[in-house]
């Protein structure tokens, strides 16, 4: 980091919000970090893995010692297995920021998720609330037969969807809105969104490849001297974080710990690159920090 970004005067706080952004490993949480203590800041996750309280080690979650010296919220707050949406987490965020500001804190969101962020500085469209019997219908359905029978239901409730969507977790939120409201997710997507009323300053941490392939490296050591193994180990559910697989896969013993860190390595680097081309295109920013 060659510089901190200016900062306003402390009589702005009441509508001020630092979006920091940046793909995994590139130092933002150290930034948010010098930010909240010289402006008296709470740090907000935008990081979907980190919302979860499992895998603390393996998705970077900020120690409990940083924790302890700097106020930090939505780190660790759903059980593991939850399947958190852009509009849950926007809801609870908004909510945050308005207790941060009333309590005259600079409110300081940072994370890798990129839609989480972009939800925030422009809002998102307004679909009604889905009740937890639909939710539970559709996540039946995906645990018996996966994307594949989403996608037959889908087919019969609101095929044209289909030509929009093939993530599973987007699949999965199409169809609890089509059987929850009977109109399709884009007919709710077509209506202007209501944008947050903050004045924003967003920064881009935007870290070129070859340093942020070292910061890589150099988070695996430290996960592997914090213990991440033994956390793996423990765990047993559902994650998406980055590396579990392979790990797994080693304490199993079909491969060696050096096989799995490369792999653990090389699929960091991509998911890093992937994030890093999503920033620079889908946000505008007042200040990038090389």
């Amino acid at each position: 980091m060659a510089m901190l970004p200016l900062f306003t005067s402390s009589s702005d706080v009441g509508k001020l919000v630092y979006v920091i952004a940046g793909s995994t490993a590139s130092g933002k949480s150290s930034l948010a970090e010098k930010i909240a203590g010289k402006k008296n800041g709470v740090i907000i996750n935008a990081d979907s893995l980190q919302l979860i309280s499992a895998l603390p080690i393996l998705t970077a979650q900020p120690s409990s010692a940083i924790q302890k010296n700097l106020p930090h919220e939505m780190y660790g707050i759903y059980a593991p297995g939850t399947v958190v949406s852009a509009g849950m987490w926007l809801e609870k965020v908004l909510e945050v920021i308005e207790q941060t500001h009333f309590m005259g804190k600079l409110p300081i969101v940072v994370g890798g998720t990129g839609f989480y962020l972009k939800s925030l500085l422009e809002g998102l469209s307004p679909i009604p609330k889905i009740s937890q019997e639909v939710k539970g219908k559709v996540q039946s359905i995906f645990e018996k037969s996966g994307k594949e029978g989403i996608v037959e239901v889908l087919k019969q409730q609101d095929p044209e969807i289909l030509n929009k969507y093939v993530d599973p977790q987007r699949l999965k939120r199409a169809l609890e809105v089509i059987l929850g409201t009977g109109k399709s997710i884009s007919f709710y997507q077509k209506i202007k969104p209501e944008v947050p009323d903050f004045t924003f300053y967003k920064i881009l941490v935007d870290m070129d490849r070859a340093p942020l392939r070292i910061n890589i490296k150099y988070r695996m050591q430290t996960m592997l001297d914090l213990g991440v193994l033994e956390e793996v180990r423990d765990f047993n559910g559902e994650t998406h974080a980055l590396g579990y697989h392979e790990l797994k896969t080693h304490l199993t013993g079909e491969i060696s710990l050096k096989s799995a860190l490369d792999l653990m390595e090389m699929k960091t680097c991509q998911y890093a690159k992937r994030q890093t081309t999503w920033f620079r295109n889908q946000m505008v920013y007042d200040e990038v920090i090389k």
